[in-house]
């Protein structure tokens, strides 16, 4: 179970802006009632929470990352049918490669 941090918490806003400001975490802490190793874990907490996040990629860069990794594959494919000697199965591949994905397909039945 996790450690209530409330003292702390409710003065994090005061001490962040009192440490921004180049006050030392040993004067923060005298003046609130807390140890200078308080401080320091009450601003390294909030140092972690308040980390953003990456952000999500458009649809249009997701489809343009797969087109290029599938092209990728496609290609090693090749390479590695060529070396074989399966020139039928490198044909099929290479009309694969040169299809376009972003418009839809027509209807196979």
């Amino acid at each position: 179970m996790g450690r209530k941090y409330t003292k702390g918490e409710e003065l994090s806003d005061a001490i962040r802006a009192r440490n921004a400001a180049g006050e030392t975490n040993r004067a923060i802490g005298e003046s609130y009632g807390l140890s200078k190793r308080q401080v320091e874990q009450l601003i390294s907490r909030q140092n972690r929470k308040g980390r953003p996040r990456k952000e999500a990629a458009s649809e249009e860069v997701r489809q343009h990352n797969e087109l290029a990794k599938l092209r990728m594959q496609v290609e090693l494919l090749q390479n590695f049918l060529s070396e074989a000697g399966c020139q039928q199965a490198i044909y099929k591949y290479s009309n694969l490669l040169n299809r376009r994905f972003d418009q839809p397909r027509p209807n196979q039945f």
